[in-house]
């Protein structure tokens, strides 16, 4: 399933690369620097993930015939968890950082736009690396029950998405209606809007489905081998 997902991910990363570079747009560069930017940690998150799959495989035919020796496997799995956890934390940030971005420019440059979830968007980084330098405890005392509650982020990120995707889509929708007012209706100015409001619509919405579904099925006394994030959480930085 992950290999599945992550060539949707590779194919919206090609035509996000496209069309970007396809286009003369303002800051091409930023959004051109945070796909790829966002396309190498997810490469990056996904080979870790097939490495911990073998590697689990191995510590259970470990168990079995050398069980005195799977203690440096285990730590092992749980820090290729950790590593996994790091690299989500950067990607997410990176997309949310480029979401805020976007909803910034939509509103004319107006900072005071952006500041309230701004501070989401800090406060779930602060949540993130609270959790990453937990689990990072929970490796060097192998207590893999000393974790922070894991769908605190997941729950923060709901929040932040919601809030950048009513403020952008309000703005846009407040535009279109504009548009619709100056030119009259089914003007080609009210369809490219029209189009715009949809598709952040419709991926504001698929991350918070998967955010709601990673926080409900996380345990807040999740182990470390179970913390890993699927790779479909990731690309919906690409939609």
């Amino acid at each position: 399933m992950s290999l599945l997902l992550y060539g949707i991910f590779f194919v919206l990363f090609i035509l996000a690369i496209q069309t970007l570079s396809s286009r003369n747009m303002q800051g091409k560069s930023t959004l051109i620097a945070a796909t790829w930017a966002m396309f190498v940690v997810g490469t990056t998150r996904l080979v870790l993930y097939l490495v911990e799959t073998a590697m689990s495989v191995y510590a259970v035919q470990e168990s079995i015939q050398n069980p005195a020796g799977i203690d440096p496997v285990r730590r092992l799995l749980f820090a290729l968890g950790l590593a996994q956890s790091v690299l989500f934390t950067l990607n997410v940030l990176v997309a949310d950082l480029l979401f805020l971005w976007r909803c910034y420019v939509i509103w004319g440059n107006q900072k005071s736009v952006v500041i309230l979830p701004g501070l989401f968007v800090a406060a779930m980084t602060v949540v993130s690396v609270i959790y990453c330098v937990t689990l990072r405890e929970s490796v060097v005392s192998f207590d893999p029950t000393s974790v922070v509650d894991p769908r605190i982020p997941f729950i923060i990120g709901v929040l932040t998405n919601l809030g950048l995707m009513t403020l952008t889509a309000g703005r846009i929708w407040w535009i279109r209606q504009q548009a619709r007012t100056v030119c009259g209706r089914e003007n080609i100015f009210e369809r490219r809007y029209g189009v715009a409001l949809t598709l952040i619509l419709e991926s504001g919405a698929l991350y918070c489905l998967c955010a709601i579904l990673m926080a409900i099925f996380q345990s807040p006394n999740a182990s470390l081998a179970a913390v890993s994030v699927p790779a479909f959480l990731t690309a919906r930085t690409y939609v």
